[in-house]
């Protein structure tokens, strides 16, 4: 599985079928009621990320030399949203300063900078958002433009990350679980689980007012037993457990600020065998995705 930091953030919060929304007490329980803040032309705020993905893999067929088939790719960037247009509570039009972007796919060859101080304005209409750039794409290299298409013209993870939340009151410091295979069936599409090898626990903690704003730390603890190799129906020999942990940490309030940061550690490791007329296909994998995220409000220009 190649997919980026940011993707594979989108993909898990997506998967977490919980309801959305804004801080509110119920008794010394925290409930998340349905409101939250809604957009609003010349709204503006900062995301900053860095996206580590390493995947070391070695595939071996019969007899022939085992052949390595790695993956290492590091991506930075800050990036200034600004809402042009909206419609309800949807975004309709932004325009996005890519203040600084840095993409490595290969140490020995020199960074990719191509989109840094380049512009982009983004229409969320129809099928497929408009993407144009202001002054031109002149410059900005392949990898850049699938960056943008795939990321920024796609959703928010900061927009989604109120769905960590259970849609019940909860005790501060207190677990609630969440339903693993459809984490899993969201996640891993096609790749079956055991059920009795998984689990997947969450806590609110340190929960205190800062700067009249309720704040606290979310913990997301997944733990996934894969059956099958993802992206392929062979069954794992040895390991195969996904161990994820997503923390958030900053405002419980999102209609009131956005200072909020969110990190994803995911790790995947194992050996899987598989008989063929050419012999036995043996594939070892080490997986590690890191994202670091954060955002906050900007004033309006």
């Amino acid at each position: 599985m190649t997919i980026s930091g940011r993707s594979a953030l989108i993909a898990i919060l997506l998967a977490l079928h919980v309801t959305a929304g804004a801080f509110a007490e119920n008794g010394s329980k925290v409930l998340l009621a349905s409101s939250g803040r809604g957009p609003a032309v010349g709204d503006r705020w900062f995301q900053v990320d860095e996206e580590i993905q390493k995947i070391r893999s070695k595939v071996t067929i019969g007899a022939q030399e085992p052949r390595n088939e790695d993956v290492s790719k590091i991506v930075k960037y800050r990036v200034v949203h600004e809402t042009l247009a909206v419609a309800g509570k949807a975004v309709t039009k932004e325009r996005i300063t890519i203040e600084r972007w840095s993409a490595l796919t290969d140490p020995k060859e020199p960074e990719d900078k191509s989109l840094s101080g380049k512009t982009v304005v983004i229409e969320h209409a129809g099928l497929r958002p408009r993407i144009t750039y202001e002054g031109g794409d002149s410059g900005v290299t392949v990898e850049g433009k699938k960056w943008v298409e795939q990321s920024l013209a796609k959703f928010d993870p900061m927009a989604q990350v109120d769905k960590i939340f259970p849609a019940a009151p909860v005790e501060p410091d207190s677990e609630w679980t969440l339903d693993t295979k459809k984490l899993a069936d969201e996640i891993f599409k096609g790749t079956e689980i055991d059920g009795a090898k998984s689990s997947a626990k969450g806590v609110l903690k340190n929960v205190h007012v800062e700067d009249g704003i309720k704040t606290g730390d979310i913990e997301i603890k997944i733990l996934l037993q894969l059956k099958q190799v993802l992206d392929n129906p062979v069954e794992w020999k040895e390991g195969g457990l996904v161990d994820l942990t997503i923390t958030v940490q900053g405002s419980l309030e999102p209609e009131k600020s956005r200072k909020r940061s969110v990190r994803m550690d995911l790790k995947l490791a194992g050996r899987a065998d598989q008989e063929s007329t050419s012999g036995t296909i043996s594939v070892k994998m080490d997986m590690k995705i890191q994202t670091n995220l954060a955002s906050g409000d900007m004033p309006a220009k």
